[in-house]
């Protein structure tokens, strides 16, 4: 940065006409909006709106972001190197190997895109270390697409139209209730409803309470339509650690919170029942997905020779999926198995300690944020060892939610 910049940019700053790390974020929650009311996880040919929300997030990340992410600092967290090395070797190694394997280009796009999607806090950490705050624009943001997202698919599911102009649908599937976001939003919000009556216990935080009940259980109805397996228990799993956090702390509170559930949950016992018995058929019909067979296949894939086990197939490879009646896709059901597939041991050793990095933050705001933390635990998992939802904004979202809610935090305390 020149220092002419500095000198006109600083001043501008104090005297409060423009603050360009709050125009930032505000253009990344405009994309988020934007991609939220008319985007979808996984566009088969993405047009003008996803044109208009890529220019929309590179704005926000800006060049200082681009050129903090291709750089390696050995100085920052293990995450954040560990992505900047990442981010170098899937730019080139695995897009030189898809280029000697002949992979079309249309399907090389298709993994790249994820891919920078994967590596988002590694992009916007320039503006996440210098605006703090912008953890509020990024949360606002990952709600409104989890909400929109569970509407559309209930619009998608029942009655094949979009939205609110009665459009018929067309033959592209939108994944709208496997988005991670939706997962998470539905997870964060009986949390924090909880919390909040919980801390206040005043009848207007129990009426914020039943709202957020049902708004969550608009949230989660398109998940249980689909019977996803994985993320019904962790939805079960999520609010039982939570009473017992409650019950540590204020038993009595917690007592009458559950009682309420109890309540409101009683008039839909047999709904429940009959999406247990659901639950239980779907899982003795296809059982985990032959979810270990996958990772076989794809090891057999890369161990053919030693350029392809250090290095992968590259971006657009494909592979004959015992997950899905041997037919020949470019996915896997996991991303531990994806990146070994695409970028060999290499890319996936990168991947693990980027992951790790990001789990190590999680951990650490464990106890002072377990709303947070772990809806974000849950819905992380889910998508990097079961479901391949991975390959999406949504999953980038969440993982920086992760990282902003560091930064977050550190300037909570320095502030103290």
């Amino acid at each position: 940065m020149s220092g002419f910049h500095i000198a006109i940019k600083k001043p501008i700053e104090r005297l409060g006409l423009v603050n360009v790390y709050q125009i930032r974020g505000f253009l990344f929650l405009a994309a988020l909006c934007l991609y939220a009311f008319l985007g979808s996880p996984t566009p088969d040919s993405p047009g003008f709106v996803e044109v208009f929300i890529a220019i929309l997030l590179l704005a926000s990340i800006g060049f200082s972001g681009l050129l903090f992410a291709l750089s390696v600092d050995i100085k920052a967290p293990l995450w954040c190197s560990a992505g900047q090395v990442l981010l170098l070797y899937g730019l080139s190694v695995p897009v030189f190997m898809s280029i000697i394997q002949g992979h079309a280009v249309i399907q090389v796009l298709r993994d790249i895109f994820p891919f920078l999607f994967l590596l988002l806090p590694v992009f916007m950490n320039e503006l996440c270390r210098r605006y703090p705050d912008i953890f509020r624009y990024i949360l606002k943001g990952v709600l409104i697409i989890g909400i929109i997202f569970s509407v559309r698919a209930i619009i998608d599911i029942q009655y094949q139209i979009f939205n609110i102009f009665n459009i018929q649908a067309g033959d592209e599937l939108t994944y709208f209730e496997n988005a991670p976001t939706v997962l998470f939003t539905s997870l964060f919000i009986i949390g924090y409803v909880g919390q909040y009556f919980i801390e206040n216990f005043t009848f207007k935080a129990f009426m914020f309470f039943i709202a957020g009940c049902v708004l969550t259980l608009l949230v989660l109805f398109p998940v249980a339509l689909t019977a996803q397996r994985a993320s019904l228990g962790y939805v079960v799993f999520y609010v039982l650690s939570l009473i017992v956090i409650a019950f540590y702390k204020a038993p009595y509170r917690a007592f009458v919170i559950v009682s309420i559930v109890v309540a409101l949950l009683l008039p839909f016992y047999s709904v429940m029942e009959l999406m247990f018995d659901t639950l239980l058929q779907k899982n003795a019909l296809v059982g985990v997905n032959a979810r270990f067979d996958e990772l076989l296949k794809v090891w057999s894939e890369i161990s053919k020779s030693l350029s392809t086990l250090a290095f992968g197939v590259g971006w657009g490879g494909s592979f004959e999926s015992p997950a899905v009646a041997e037919v020949s896709v470019n996915y896997t059901h996991s991303l531990l198995s994806s990146a070994l597939l695409k970028t060999g041991m290499i890319g996936v050793v990168l991947t693990v300690f980027y992951l790790l990095g990001l789990a190590k933050l999680l951990y650490g705001f464990l106890r002072c944020n377990p709303v947070l933390s772990l809806a974000l635990a849950g819905t992380v998992f889910i998508d990097v060892f079961l479901y391949a939802s991975f390959k999406s904004l949504d999953f980038g979202l969440v993982l920086l939610l992760i990282s902003s809610y560091s930064f977050s935090q550190e300037n909570v305390a320095k502030e103290r």
